[in-house]
């Protein structure tokens, strides 16, 4: 048999993945005479603690560089297995000792019987074989749930024992156990160059290496080419899809599950929605087969009437039949398929905007109708026309979404359609809870998971061996009388307001950068340019402190700054490290408000006016911090433009949940007050940074003044799960102009 016909049955099925390079950080080639093995650099310095190495046949005159490599550069034990003669007890002293056994090892059978494979850790073993031919008989036989326990495995290959038919089935089986692993190098490429030969015995044109890797010890779609995304996109797409918790479940009270083990779909409702049901509830399900069973269930078992659609599978091409066409009440079933615009495909098959289909104006009230969307991939370009309006009428929503289907939006790349996506289901949880996920394969439904978290070598769009889609159920917030609609009522504030909070670039380019500050909750970023023209007669006020203030401590030590410190409820003096300050401070036990008052058993409120005396200072030589609890909204209402002009720089903690601008206001018109204050800001300064934080979780705040753009579903009045206050650092715009 030619060497050619052989290579050519084989080659294409281990050439390297052409990005696992970037996947591995680079590629470690490890050469000793006629052996060659090609390692994951990212995997070898990510070796489990209880890494081994197994090597069955050692080289000639007991090299084995393999093993040796493997102790020599990752302090790994080996243990090695060889019979034939010439190829004995490696002669190099090894650290971590390596064990030797005069054993040949030439079936699966025995490997298991050498090795206790089923009982370590997945991922914790690295496995060589060199057997002179028996490796296709051993790796034939080997299963996944073998295969799986190795983060490595290199092979050498006799490819002239067969026949190339042989040869090529062989290796194929082989491939498809060893599924989860990448190719990481081989030497096809290299024999081919070199073609020429036939299978006569000679060893150099007998053999191929090649070197795998697990996919989950690399993660496998932290760079996919279909997804074009990596774990900055699938971190916050892991949290926008989790699970909101058992506090939802226990308002709910309590969750009904269906469709589980049902083929990929998976719902699990909030019983506080179903029992709130108004009595002209509708339920709209989009993607349908041969049945339907969330229509169904949600028929027989709540009295919902159903429209279902698809414009594939239709009544007439697909008939509902025997205990699928059981419906309580009557269903209507339409020929029609929901997507981003109103059109028909070259088959005729109609598409149409999901406000063309629901009527959403038909009724009044929130909360009218259910929804489930299976539409492979037309889920994303229909969330995209979807209104705040709409999301209020619906009750709860079942969602199939699928990563690699759907164009979303027409001309994007694989990395811009990834981040359409995050922002889409951004969107999603401003109005919904999410009460379940389950993770799913399209060509493999019997491996439907349910497990509560993704990682990151979940998503992919190999349909066979990656989640390729994911059922979510969500329930409106409405029901629970929740945020976003605590905190901004009417959803049209939420862009403006995220945009006034948001740091601006030209800011820093002005400044010629920040000096960052504070920690725990709040942070701070102040200009340099306004610290290089600091006047010698400039005083800072610390509004808001507690046992210490990190704020006023910075002014005083690095800018020998003098400071005055205010706070009616912390009154304690300080002490230790925390009442080190070179320039003194003075402290007043005031709390500042809209007006000069006693109240709450005693405590002191002035007016800010009263405290700093704006007339006596000159302009650019006040800095100002306001942490009040909610009484920052009153305070600033206050303030004048001639106020504002004699502050260089001001760091704000807003509280969106406690505090009033104006006493009786309601929800939307404190919003609309917050709004203003905000506005009228930025009539004077830039924003510099800003940084979220939870009342009740400061270790869970936002990486210092990370600018990200906020997500309103991150926003709220929980101060245990959301963020209910923002530090804001401002510069006067004077100070750049």
């Amino acid at each position: 048999m030619s060497l050619l016909v052989a290579l050519g049955a084989i080659s294409s099925l281990i050439e390297p993945y052409e990005h696992i390079e970037m996947l591995c950080q680079g590629i470690e080639e490890i050469r000793s005479g006629d052996d060659v093995f090609w390692w994951c650099k990212r995997a070898m310095k990510n070796l489990h603690k209880d890494f081994t190495g197994y090597s069955f046949g050692v080289g000639e005159n007991g090299n084995d560089a393999w093993s040796y490599n493997l102790m020599s550069k990752y302090k790994a034990p080996t243990a090695l297995y060889e019979c034939r003669s010439g190829r004995g007890r490696p002669e190099q002293t090894y650290d971590p000792p390596y064990s030797f056994e005069n054993a040949c090892i030439g079936t699966l059978e025995e490997m298991t019987d050498a090795l206790p494979l089923t009982s370590w850790p997945s991922r914790t073993r690295g496995l060589k074989l060199d057997l002179g031919g028996k490796e296709w008989e051993i790796l034939q036989k080997m299963r996944v749930r073998e295969a799986k326990r190795f983060m490595m495995v290199d092979i050498t290959f006799y490819v002239c024992r067969e026949s190339p038919d042989v040869v090529e089935q062989t290796m194929k089986r082989i491939l498809s156990t060893l599924n989860t692993f990448y190719v990481v190098g081989s030497s096809t490429s290299t024999l081919q160059s070199e073609i020429g030969g036939e299978c006569d015995g000679s060893e150099s044109f007998n053999v191929i290496h090649v070197s795998l890797v697990h996919k989950h010890g690399i993660g496998n779609s932290e760079f996919d080419p279909e997804l074009g995304a990596g774990p900055e996109i699938w971190k916050p797409i892991d949290d926008l899809t989790r699970p909101d918790g058992d506090s939802i479940e226990k308002r709910c009270g309590g969750y009904i599950q269906e469709g589980k083990d049902r083929g990929g779909a998976s719902y699990q409702w909030c019983k506080k929605a179903l029992e709130m049901l108004p009595e002209k509830s509708f339920g709209h399900s989009f993607g349908i087969l041969t049945w339907d069973p969330w229509s169904r269930i949600l028929t027989n078992n709540f009295g919902i009437p159903m429209k279902l659609y698809d414009c594939y599978h239709t009544a007439e091409s697909h008939p509902f039949e025997g205990e699928s066409a059981q419906y309580n009440k009557p269903y209507e079933r339409i020929s029609t398929c929901v997507g981003g615009s109103n059109y028909q495909d070259e088959k005729g098959r109609e598409f149409k905007r999901i406000s063309d289909i629901i009527d959403f104006n038909e009724h009044k009230g929130p909360m009218r109708f259910v929804v489930k969307m299976d539409v492979e991939g037309s889920e994303w370009e229909t969330l995209l026309t979807m209104t705040p309006a709409q999301h209020r009428k619906i009750m709860f929503m079942d969602l199939e979404i699928h990563w690699c289907l759907g164009k979303v939006k027409d001309g994007l790349q694989p990395k811009e359609r990834a981040e359409e996506i995050l922002r889409i289901l951004g969107r999603m949880k401003d109005y919904y809870h999410v009460t379940s996920r389950a993770i799913s394969k399209s060509y493999n439904w019997p491996l439907l998971s349910g497990h509560e978290y993704m990682t990151f070598d979940n998503p992919g769009c190999d349909l066979y061996q990656t989640y390729d889609m994911m059922s979510v159920s969500y329930v409106n917030k409405m029901i629970l009388k929740e945020t976003p609609y605590q905190v901004v009522d009417d959803p049209h504030l939420y862009a403006p307001i995220e945009n006034l909070t948001r740091p601006q670039p030209i800011a820093e380019e002005l400044c010629g950068g920040y000096q960052y500050s504070g920690s725990g909750g709040a942070g701070y970023a102040w200009c340099k340019k306004a610290i290089d023209i600091f006047p010698k007669d400039i005083v800072g006020h610390s509004f808001g402190i507690f046992t210490w203030d990190r704020w006023s401590k910075v002014l005083s030590n690095t800018f020998g700054i003098t400071t005055h410190l205010y706070d009616c409820y912390t009154t304690t003096p300080f002490q230790g490290s925390n009442a080190v300050y070179k320039t003194p401070y003075h402290r007043y036990d005031v709390c500042v408000g809209a007006k000069s008052e006693v109240k709450f058993g005693g405590k002191v409120f002035k007016t800010v006016h009263e405290v700093v005396k704006f007339e006596e200072h000159r302009p650019l030589s006040l800095i100002l911090k306001f942490d009040v609890e909610g009484s920052e909204w009153e305070t600033l209402r206050t303030m004048t433009a001639d106020d504002h002009e004699k502050i260089i720089f001001m760091d704000l903690e807003i509280h969106w949940c406690i505090g009033t601008p104006e006493a009786g206001m309601g929800i939307q018109e404190r919003a609309r007050e917050i709004f203003k204050i905000l506005m009228n800001l930025r009539k004077y300064y830039y924003v510099t940074g800003r940084e979220m934080s939870r009342s009740r979780n400061w270790p869970l705040y936002e990486p210092l003044l990370s600018g990200h753009k906020l997500q309103w579903s991150e926003i709220g009045c929980d101060i245990y799960n959301q963020y209910d206050m923002m530090s804001i650092s401002y510069v006067n715009k004077k100070v750049v102009m």
